[in-house]
């Protein structure tokens, strides 16, 4: 969960001059300090988007409780927060239901918009697309 890179590129100028310093003058000291600014921002990063994705995952929880009593749905979330985007047959798997209980569910989180569903895809694909966003947002 820590893309330094994502640091690095925000902060392009200064990574370039910290990396020639470097390697041209020695200057071991600048480049540890500007890395270790960059794994602290990108720790505090990760820690906010770890703390928002459990906030997500409460949240469709609640909505899948209001909105379904299979116990199908739920773990459907379950998948969903390990993988994202999901298919009826591998909640099928997962879940150890039959296909169509298992595409009821995803139906079911869709109509609760936890899920939507991906066009084109074979077999159908569900994502998260909340989660989605808050996992890659920049």
């Amino acid at each position: 969960m820590l893309y330094l890179s994502e640091y690095f590129e925000a902060h392009r100028d200064e990574y370039v001059a910290r990396l020639k310093r470097f390697s041209t003058e020695g200057d071991w000291a600048g480049w540890a300090i500007f890395f270790l600014e960059a794994v602290f921002a990108q720790a505090v990063s990760a820690r906010s988007r770890a703390d928002h994705v459990l906030e997500l995952v409460a949240d469709y929880r609640d909505r899948a409780r209001a909105g379904t009593r299979t116990q199908t749905a739920f773990a459907a979330i379950e998948l969903i927060m390990e993988r994202v985007y999901v298919s009826a047959p591998e909640l099928t798997a997962y879940a150890q239901r039959d296909y169509r209980t298992a595409k009821g569910a995803l139906e079911t989180l869709a109509s609760l918009g936890i899920v939507a569903p991906v066009l084109s895809s074979y077999p159908q694909l569900w994502v998260a697309q909340e989660l989605l966003d808050l996992i890659y947002r920049s």
